[in-house]
C-alpha cells in the first residue's frame, strides 16, 4: 500500500491497515488503484514492475538454496524438539 502514499496525499490509519486485503478491495472497487497506476507513468511503472519480478526471482532462488533449507531447519528445531520431548515423556514401553 505504500505506493499509494507516494503518489497521493491519502493517509491510512492503523485501523485501516489492520485488514489490508479489505482496504485493497475498497481501493480497487472505487478505481483508486487504477488512478494511482495511471499517475505513475509508463517508464516508472515498468521499472517498478521489473524490480518486483527481480525480487520474486531472487526470493525463489534463495528459497531453494542450502542456506534457506538450513535456516528452515534451525527455525523449526525448537518446535520439533518440544514435540519429540512430549512423545518421549508420554511413551510407555510396557504398552508395546
Amino acid at each position: 500500500m505504500n505506493i499509494i502514499y507516494l503518489y497521493t496525499d491519502i493517509d491510512f490509519s492503523a485501523e485501516d491497515r489492520e485488514d489490508e486485503m479489505k482496504l485493497y478491495d475498497i481501493l480497487e472497487h472505487n478505481d483508486i488503484i487504477d488512478q494511482v497506476i495511471a499517475a505513475i507513468g509508463e517508464d516508472e511503472y515498468t521499472t517498478l514492475e521489473d524490480y518486483l519480478f527481480e525480487m520474486k526471482s531472487n526470493y525463489l532462488t534463495y528459497k531453494n538454496t542450502a542456506a534457506a533449507v538450513l535456516n528452515k531447519i534451525i527455525q523449526d528445531l525448537p518446535k520439533n524438539a518440544a514435540a519429540a520431548k512430549e512423545i518421549m515423556d508420554s511413551f510407555d514401553p510396557e504398552k508395546y
